[in-house]
């Protein structure tokens, strides 16, 4: 199966013309006045509502996906041909047994902001766990957006922080940010990504390893104490970073390692 994916980016005509597809093998560009793609929107969209907990949660409402995706850059990631998909996946995705197009598997979006070849990272999933393909989405996204760095909000308790990871130190940038569905479990992050030739590399799969810090501070995500300690820091002009392997499982739960400066 994970031979068969295919990169795609689901975006517009003008839009395209500003993309960097160099280096990116058998990218398809998927264009959202195109009527043809209605069903693929309509799966896509679905994916997002499936990995981010439905609309009464984080998933996507359609007019954002519109408005602050697709319009403002693009939706990036792998999709499969309908005929390796296999029957459990079509059955979790709920395709129709008539549809005959490709099949979403990944996603990333981000929005261009105010700094040059700075994206505002929202929507990061996969229906394929396990595989990696998280990485290389984000990889293939960042690639194709030519960005240098990546703002961007997470959860503490998010599985997604050790992909995160993979990209670089996250230097913490707001605790608990106030405007928020989930401000107590979240935080924002930036990073300075790796150049573009890695990127391109790691979309392909490659893997990166990376040091992993001496003696940081194994921030527990449940511990108020502990938020109180990155609160005061941050507030008092100090910086802090999230670091590989992005988390641990204890007797205490999640724990993630820190770096303060």
């Amino acid at each position: 199966m994970i031979d068969a994916l295919v990169p795609y980016v689901l975006t517009t005509a003008e839009n395209s013309k500003y993309l960097n597809f160099e280096g990116i093998d058998a990218c398809q560009i998927l264009d959202i006045a195109d009527r043809r793609n209605r069903d693929f929107c309509d799966l896509l969209n679905h994916t997002n509502q499936l990995a981010f907990g439905g609309p009464t949660s984080m998933g996507m409402p359609k007019w954002v996906m519109l408005d602050c995706a697709i319009l403002a850059s693009a939706m990036i990631g792998f999709m499969l041909p309908i005929e390796h998909v296999d029957a459990k996946l079509k059955a979790k995705l709920n395709i129709d047994p008539s549809y005959s197009g490709p099949v979403p598997i990944s996603e990333y979006s981000a929005s261009f902001t105010a700094r040059p070849n700075c994206v505002s990272g929202f929507s990061l999933q996969t229906q394929i766990e396990s595989l990696g393909i998280g990485t290389r989405t984000k990889a293939l996204a960042l690639a194709i957006l030519n960005a240098n760095r990546q703002i961007g909000v997470t959860q503490f308790d998010s599985t997604a922080i050790r992909t995160h990871c993979k990209f670089g130190p996250l230097k913490l940038e707001i605790h608990q940010p106030i405007v928020h569905t989930y401000p107590e479990r979240s935080f924002v992050y930036s990073v300075d990504l790796p150049d573009r030739d890695q990127l391109i590399q790691m979309s392909r799969g490659e893997v990166f390893a990376q040091e992993e810090p001496e003696n940081p501070f194994w921030f527990e995500v449940v511990n108020p104490k502990h938020h109180q300690k990155l609160a005061d820091h941050l507030e008092g002009d100090g910086e802090a970073w999230i670091v590989t392997p992005g988390f641990r499982l204890g007797e205490k739960g999640r724990s993630i390692p820190i770096l303060f400066s």
